[in-house]
């Protein structure tokens, strides 16, 4: 029996429609109001409409579906583009926890663990590596700081390194390298290679997570099967 492809569509993009039209449907009452001359609520009414039609455009603009798992790849939709790692290089999706004080708290991402991160340097596109670069620029913030707080160095989160060595130790610069540097610095301190937002998934973190590694578990299978 094959494996059936499994999709899955990011909270992020719900109800998207609704809030643009809430939103259409404010600014025009705002601009009815002003003809009456009653213009706090119109300004207000405004100002709310104009705020939900932003979001709902925002919503819009995610992809439709986050995430696509395939009997071969797990593929990440990201806005900018199509991650797809081959799921014999994948080794396992776990939540992101930092010491805060006496306590862990978890971070607003799950994180991917590769076994190479070498191979996805040669085929995610370059658009999204510097999406992600940028976007994880809040993770480095908050690895410096537990980094500090458990007494370690900083010196592994300067910003500035634009050239990287994979497993097979060719030298990687440009744009490719600088988001490698990037990488690799989050993943000593956080322990994963790509980093997810919560908001990309459909479910509770911990459901996603299992489903994920049952998928994975049985498509590694099925192609052991046919590789007999």
């Amino acid at each position: 029996m094959t494996l059936e492809e499994l999709k899955i569509r990011p909270i992020a993009r719900r109800n998207h429609i609704s809030f643009v039209l809430f939103g259409a449907a404010l600014i025009i009452l705002s601009l009815i109001a002003q003809v009456f001359a009653i213009k706090l609520p119109a300004f207000i009414m405004l100002i709310a409409g104009l705020l939900a039609l932003i979001l709902g455009l925002l919503k819009w603009r995610e992809p439709e579906f986050s995430f696509t798992f395939t009997p071969h790849h797990f593929i990440w939709h990201h806005h900018r583009g199509d991650i797809e790692i081959d799921w014999f290089n994948v080794y396992d999706l776990i939540s992101i926890k930092v010491d805060k004080g006496l306590e862990q708290h978890e971070l607003h991402y799950l994180g991917l663990k590769l076994k190479d991160f070498t191979p996805l340097t040669k085929t995610i596109p370059l658009r999204v590596a510097k999406s992600l670069y940028h976007e994880y620029r809040s993770l480095l913030h908050v690895a410096m700081v537990d980094a500090r707080s458990r007494g370690l160095s900083a010196i592994l989160f300067q910003e500035h390194q634009d050239e990287w060595r994979g497993s097979d130790k060719k030298k990687i610069d440009g744009l490719m390298g600088t988001f490698a540097s990037r990488i690799h610095q989050l993943k000593q301190q956080l322990g994963a290679d790509l980093y997810i937002p919560l908001t990309a998934l459909d479910r509770h973190p911990d459901e996603f997570i299992e489903i994920f590694r049952q998928y994975k578990t049985a498509a590694l299978n099925e192609l052991e099967e046919h590789a007999q």
